[in-house]
C-alpha cells in the first residue's frame, strides 16, 4: 500500500506510517508548494492513497476518489469552551 500525504497534514503520519513500513510520497519533504491537481494525478499515476486536510478534495466532481486508491480527508475540528 502507498500513501501521498499533503503538506498540510502534521508530518508525525508520515512518519507513523514509514515506520509502520508503508511507502510514503511526503509533498512537504520533495514536491512543497504543489498544485491540488498535481497531487491528485500523482496519486492516480503511483496508485496511492492521499491523505490531505485540504477540503477541495472532497469535491468529487473536480477530484473523483474512484480513479485514485483512495483520499482521506482529514477535518479539523475547533473546541471552544462556552
Amino acid at each position: 500500500m502507498k500513501f501521498i500525504v499533503d503538506e498540510n497534514v502534521s508530518f508525525s503520519v508520515v512518519r507513523k506510517l514509514r515506520a509502520l513500513g508503508y511507502n510514503v510520497i511526503a509533498i512537504a519533504e520533495e514536491y512543497a508548494s504543489i498544485k491540488d491537481q498535481s497531487i491528485y494525478e500523482m496519486a492516480i499515476k503511483e496508485k496511492a492513497i492521499l491523505i490531505t486536510r485540504d477540503y477541495h478534495f472532497t469535491n468529487s466532481l473536480r477530484y473523483p476518489p474512484e480513479k485514485t486508491e483512495g483520499i482521506v480527508y482529514i477535518k479539523q475540528t475547533v473546541n471552544r469552551e462556552e
